[in-house]
């Protein structure tokens, strides 16, 4: 159904996003809450006319689409995608977190984001219609061979003709870090050459959103996509040991990757040079610093001292984008509720991304207070290069001390809304690669630390502090 009055409008994230179509294709079973655990949809015929599902938003959100009959859910490109009418907020949560926020689902348009959409499964028109089922969460070592050459004996044994399905994720977060359309590449060439010339075998290679999140829900996934399209023999070739028993040994070749030692027993030549080119030495390497921390951290000073040193001490090509800057300019005419502050922080993370892609360095210092944001940087980065996180982790009573800009003072004051460690909360990154208290240390021993680490990495190779 779609809105007739004014509704607002919600931003998904990728993993919200994909469960969405999930949900209207009858992958997931109506009543899903996107972006949260998945449960094994029931058998088909006992599916509702009607489809419905959940997020979670927050309580001004739940108020105001509750208020307007529906919400507008979009993808990151702002492409309106579905409508979610009928609403019900779960009493229970508004209490100024989250709150639940249930509805009837309407499609709106078909997704368009998302790698290689045009290599896209139609989901809706794919019930029954396969044999088997290969999930190709990363790429395949020679290791591999003997499980997928058993696996298409099953799957061939007592049948004149077999249609398998090759599914690849169709974000690179959820296929290893190997970006989608070279995992496609992989994939197709490895079970072409591993099926030969079996009669009657029809292998279909197609992106599919597979969004992973923890190990009950990303098992329930697989059980839930092979049974949609009638699988009966379904095999996983993944990064995440709960879905692949050999997913050590691929994680042994990755990081071999880096440093150029991965052998020939390892992976298939032709595998071995698609990933190399992919993955050149880290010191050609595409590479994002994100400095994250309160207003007066410290973080655009050192974030600054760092480009410096870089360029001053290697032949790296270095960007800097500062938070105060970019708000100018890149991000001009936002404001600072929570989308504005998402977005704001993804197209620094475009900008980075487009450095990186080329081989250049870039430096970011936001406040970039949510973890959604951050997450989805790294997630950017890391089809074309590698993302570190550098937490500024000064204190709020320090900053507040500091308070170089008197924005502490007005925010106190109420002349500031949405302040970040004041009336806005900031949440602490727990997957951090450097934690620096500027209380404690000095700008020069901050970014002496720094520079070691990328040093030590191998980003920063002939480097010296």
């Amino acid at each position: 159904m779609t809105i007739t009055t004014a509704a607002p409008v919600l931003t998904m994230s990728a993993t919200e996003t994909r469960d969405l179509e999930l949900v209207l294709d009858g992958v997931l079973p109506s009543g899903h809450r996107l972006g949260g655990p998945v449960e094994l949809a029931p058998p088909r015929a006992e599916r509702r006319a009607s489809v419905r599902a959940g997020l979670l938003v927050d309580a001004d959100l739940a108020r105001v689409a509750t208020a307007a009959g529906g919400l507008t859910l979009v993808d990151q490109e702002q492409t309106p995608l579905a409508s979610l009418t009928e609403l019900r907020a779960n009493p229970g949560e508004a209490d100024g977190g989250p709150v639940l926020l249930t509805g009837t689902l309407g499609r709106e348009r078909l997704r368009e984001s998302g790698a290689a959409r045009e290599l896209g499964l139609r989901l809706s028109a794919s019930a029954d219609a396969y044999d088997g089922l290969v999930v190709f969460g990363r790429p395949a070592l020679l290791s591999d061979d003997q499980r997928v050459e058993g696996f298409l004996r099953d799957v061939c044994r007592g049948r004149r003709a077999a249609r398998v399905l090759v599914a690849v994720p169709d974000q690179a977060v959820d296929s290893a870090g190997v970006p989608t359309l070279l995992t496609v590449e992989l994939a197709s060439q490895r079970m072409r050459r591993l099926a030969g010339a079996a009669t009657g075998l029809r292998l279909d290679v197609a992106t599919t959103p597979l969004p992973w999140r923890d190990p009950v829900s990303d098992r329930a996934l697989v059980a839930a996509l092979a049974s949609h399209v009638g699988a009966r023999e379904v095999l996983v070739l993944s990064d995440r040991v709960h879905l692949d028993e050999a997913a050590p040994t691929w994680r042994e070749v990755s990081e071999r990757l880096d440093d150029q030692t991965v052998g020939p027993a390892a992976l298939h030549p032709a595998d071995l040079s698609a990933l190399s080119r992919w993955r050149p030495p880290r010191a050609r390497r595409g590479l994002v610093v994100m400095l994250t921390g309160l207003s007066g951290s410290g973080k655009s000073t050192i974030a600054r001292s760092l480009a410096a040193r870089i360029t001053q001490r290697t032949s790296r090509t270095v960007s800097l984008l500062d938070g105060d800057v970019v708000r100018q300019l890149l991000s001009h005419g936002l404001g600072f509720d929570r989308e504005s502050r998402l977005l704001n922080v993804r197209r620094i993370g475009f900008v980075a991304t487009e450095v990186a892609r080329h081989g250049g360095v870039a430096i970011c210092a936001p406040v970039a207070p949510y973890a959604q944001a951050r997450d989805d940087v790294r997630d950017m980065v890391g089809q074309v290069g590698d993302f570190v996180l550098v937490h500024v982790s000064t204190p709020l009573s320090e900053c507040e001390r500091r308070d170089l800009k008197g924005l502490y003072a007005k925010a106190r004051q109420g002349l500031i809304p949405n302040f970040t460690g004041i009336s806005d909360p900031y949440e602490v990154p727990m997957n951090a690669d450097v934690t620096i208290d500027t209380t404690t240390m000095s700008t020069s021993d901050a970014v002496e630390q720094l520079f070691d680490y990328l040093a030590g990495g191998g980003w920063l190779q002939g480097g010296t502090s």
